[in-house]
């Protein structure tokens, strides 16, 4: 595993959760309120006494299974409270969570389960409407139960299924019989703290699985809460995924401030607009895209927003449109090897216009440097945002490391790839990757993965080049250049069909445009000029 450095966890008496777990959150927050809402999904309603118990039986059960403490365990599951239940009850247990995402085609979480060294895997018949379970079973693994010596998944032992038939699944791998089974005693609450791998999309083909700390996590959660203004009792619209770390930070969050956390598989617009109006949801959070449809929805209804507190992706439209509405939104910088806020506004600031990203967190230290030499740059130019502290993620799994190699400099900064510049008053201002990644959607997408894809794996295209253009729906829009093979004819709708069943769908362009041979933009020397490539678009 390469590693971040140890002095690059700096600030720690800064993190109100230093050293502290998911867990010892869960049981303080039960012991302060076991009987508020802790969680509503649809027509099932949880308070804290019940996600603690359900937790302890699931976690008891696990362990009877074979789990223990420090496996490695992929989550490929609907949004859903069993999902949230499993998550304590693995956390609960120390095991190393790797939730993987529902939208991945087969071949991209068979690549997830070998890189992240997979002991075991609990998965959702459906997600979003959509079958994983016919992706799944095409791994050649059970459909529930032991695995025995798979020579594609040397390391997995275990699939546990959550669906709705039990008679499909034995009862020791069926998710819902687990957490029927009452625990004769709790089983140990570990306090290992390496307990979540994400996997993120870096500049190169390969998406890498970063592993953080929880108590990075609950710190995190709790300074945008703390932003926001969230408080016990508020009702918090859950619109993210739980395979992104701010899906689990909204899930934390709203627990260790004592809110109900409102959970829906999928974005069915009108259900959730009908659930924030039925409920008066006051809390949400989610990328432009996500509350701009979901303001529409009020709209149309002629129905008053019940939201009181918000926090948006750094889009200046979304900021102005909710600021029409008489919200303070908080703008934020966040990734994911941050645990993912590095950086937050204020709700409550003196800040009425949404240009910087906020002030770093307590115990985060930011510094801008020159992309090309690394050094320091003063404030107001622009370079590479580059940070440490108690969020910063503990490094990537499987990659290889010569034991004295790290991911962090000389002065223990991680180097984001990301542009930015830092004010006189200590304001981040966000300025765009500098590395080749799209952000469509709220997904991260490498433009080398979806190159390397298209030429691989569409025998008619034999040069590629994908970039992001920007987009009133997605923010930006995954768009493909191609040359075809000789005598090859150019079909856009068909390329996008080759793509479908074999990535996943936010990854497909949503336009091809075709080049002709020897009219690439390219230096004197060769190298292609992709940000020319626009010059193409009709």
């Amino acid at each position: 595993m390469l590693r971040t450095s140890e002095a690059s966890r700096s600030g720690t008496e800064n993190n109100p959760w230093n050293a502290r777990t998911v867990a010892q959150m869960l049981d303080d927050v039960r012991d302060r309120y076991p009987d508020r809402t802790a969680v509503v999904d649809g027509e099932t309603r949880m308070t804290f006494d019940d996600l603690q118990r359900l937790r302890l039986q699931a976690a008891a059960a696990l362990l009877r299974a074979g789990i223990r403490e420090g496996d490695h365990v992929a989550v490929l599951t609907r949004r859903s409270w069993e999902t949230v239940v499993t998550l304590h009850a693995l956390w609960y247990l120390g095991v190393v969570i790797i939730p993987l995402n529902t939208t991945w085609e087969a071949d991209e979480i068979k690549r997830a389960l070998v890189d992240a060294e997979v002991g075991a895997v609990v998965v959702s018949e459906f997600a979003q409407g959509k079958s994983i379970g016919d992706k799944f079973r095409t791994l050649g693994l059970p459909w529930g139960g032991d695995v025995h010596g798979s020579p594609d998944f040397p390391q997995l032992r275990h699939v546990f299924v959550d669906e709705p038939d039990p008679d499909r699944v034995t009862g020791a791998h069926h998710l819902q019989s687990l957490f029927g089974r009452a625990a004769n005693a709790a089983p140990p609450r570990s306090l290992r703290q390496e307990l979540l791998g994400l996997f993120t999309s870096g500049s190169t083909a390969a998406p890498k699985c970063a592993i953080l700390r929880q108590d990075g996590l609950l710190g995190t959660a709790e300074y945008l809460m703390r932003s926001m203004g969230v408080r016990a009792g508020d009702r918090f619209l859950s619109l993210g995924a739980h395979f992104h770390a701010g899906g689990l930070i909204q899930m934390l969050g709203a627990h260790l401030a004592g809110a109900t956390h409102y959970l829906f598989d999928g974005l069915n617009v009108p259900l959730v607009a009908d659930t924030a109006l039925a409920e008066r949801c006051n809390v949400v959070t989610g990328f432009d895209p996500v509350l701009n449809r979901l303001l529409d929805e009020f709209a149309a209804r002629g129905a008053e927003p019940p939201i009181e507190k918000v926090t948006v992706a750094p889009g200046v439209a979304t900021y102005q449109r909710l600021a029409g509405y008489g919200l303070r939104p908080v703008m934020n910088y966040a990734l994911t090897e941050g645990g993912n806020f590095v950086a937050l506004t204020d709700a409550h600031d003196d800040e009425h216009w949404p240009a910087s990203n906020g002030r770093p967190l307590p115990g985060i230290s930011v510094k801008i440097v020159d992309k090309e030499t690394g050094v320091d740059v003063p404030p107001g130019v622009e370079g590479e945002i580059c940070f440490k502290g108690w969020n910063l993620f503990r490094g990537y799994f499987n990659v290889p490391s010569d034991g004295q190699q790290t991911l962090t400099d000389d002065d223990d900064y991680f180097h984001t790839k990301d542009l930015g510049t830092l004010g006189e008053d200590g304001r981040l201002y966000y300025g765009g990757r500098y590395a080749p990644m799209i952000k469509t959607g709220g997904e991260n997408v490498s433009e080398a993965e979806v190159e390397a894809f298209l030429m691989d794996q569409l025998p008619v295209v034999q040069a590629a080049a994908v970039i992001g253009v920007p987009d009133d729906t997605w923010g930006e829009a995954v768009v493909a250049f191609v040359e075809l093979v000789p005598g090859a004819t150019f079909d856009g709708a068909a390329l996008r069909d080759a793509c479908r069943g074999k990535i996943a769908g936010y990854k497909i362009p949503k336009r091809f445009i075709e080049v002709s041979p020897g009219t690439w933009p390219v230096t004197q020397s060769g190298k292609l000029l992709k940000r020319r490539l626009t010059d193409h678009l009709p």
